[in-house]
């Protein structure tokens, strides 16, 4: 089985076209909505957040939105949490957070940029 966890925070501020300082649920809503329409080759998707979800949050058919603060957790802890248990997986982390690429790489999972992420799935804008 293979998993794709998604740096969502990381990824949003990787598409700055998006103004997504103005409005942080809509740029969350919309990264989530083409997330969910895009060809990502894994069995399972992942994207985390910082803070609560917002109240129009909606489900995606093929992908789990996970908001840190509902676990009391930054985003970046959740991620490794969630790395480090899983067991029989292939695991890549959507992410250019150094700090979170050395955390994450020392329990094994692959690393993608969000740029080169944004890139080969055309979501760049």
């Amino acid at each position: 089985m293979s998993l794709l966890i998604i740096d969502g925070n990381n990824v949003m501020g990787a598409r700055p076209r998006t103004r997504w300082w103005r409005d942080r649920a809509g740029a969350a809503a919309t990264l989530r909505d083409d997330i969910a329409g895009a060809d990502l080759d894994a069995e399972r998707v992942l994207l985390v957040f910082d803070g609560s979800p917002p109240s129009d949050s909606a489900a995606e058919d093929g992908l789990e939105v996970r908001y840190a603060g509902l676990d009391g957790c930054s985003a970046d802890d959740l991620i490794v949490t969630l790395v480090g248990e899983v067991d029989d997986s292939e695991v890549t982390v959507v992410t250019s957070d150094r700090e979170l690429v050395t955390r994450v790489s020392a329990l094994g999972a692959r690393v993608e940029g969000a740029g080169a992420f944004l890139r080969r799935t055309g979501l760049t804008s």
